[in-house]
């Protein structure tokens, strides 16, 4: 390869990274928008109330577990976040309860588990994942039945599934926060 060759492939490849950069820039602000969007669509959808309630924090800095109180001061719901281990690495969600401790449903935000087996803990993928609400927190076993649990698996998809509920396990072990006066 002559030079000149040379030269004009590292500036033809120097143009293309700066162009990806520039786009990456350019719509950092709109898919992280995007994000917060769907984090917050997540809790209300998890809330399962007809009048949604207001929620004043951003579903994304959820690190503990979280009361949904109403004007009055009521607990309405409570929201816990976590994060597991699936087959193919981080899995983080959130979980929430309604005010008899019972979960209300569980949403994946986000993680990088095979197409077609493991994204089966979508909501909008499998139905498995809507399988978890309506259960006792307290009065369920969070494994897979051939686990000693009381939850179903979904062939091929084990090592996910085990990862999510072992950390939702964890999630709904910590102390519940109440209302504050």
């Amino acid at each position: 390869m002559s030079l000149r060759t040379a030269l004009h492939l590292g500036l033809i490849t120097s143009l293309g990274s700066l162009l990806v950069l520039l786009v990456s820039d350019l719509t950092e602000e709109a898919r992280s928008n995007n994000w917060r969007e769907a984090a917050q669509s997540n809790l209300m959808e998890l809330m399962q109330r007809d009048e949604r309630l207001h929620i004043d924090f951003d579903a994304t800095s959820l690190t503990q577990p979280t009361a949904v109180c109403d004007a009055q001061n009521k607990l309405q719901a409570i929201f816990y976040p976590g994060t597991g281990t699936g087959y193919a690495g981080k899995i983080e969600f959130i979980a929430a309860l309604n005010t008899e401790s019972q979960l209300t449903g569980v949403r994946v935000i986000s993680h990088a588990e095979t197409p077609g087996i493991g994204d089966v803990i979508e909501a909008d993928k499998s139905s498995w994942i809507h399988s978890l609400a309506r259960r006792p927190k307290d009065a369920t076993v969070w494994a897979l039945a051939h686990d000693g649990g009381d939850i179903d698996g979904v062939s091929g998809a084990t090592i996910t599934l085990r990862g999510l509920l072992k950390s939702l396990d964890e999630a709904l072990s910590q102390d519940a926060p109440a209302c504050s006066q």
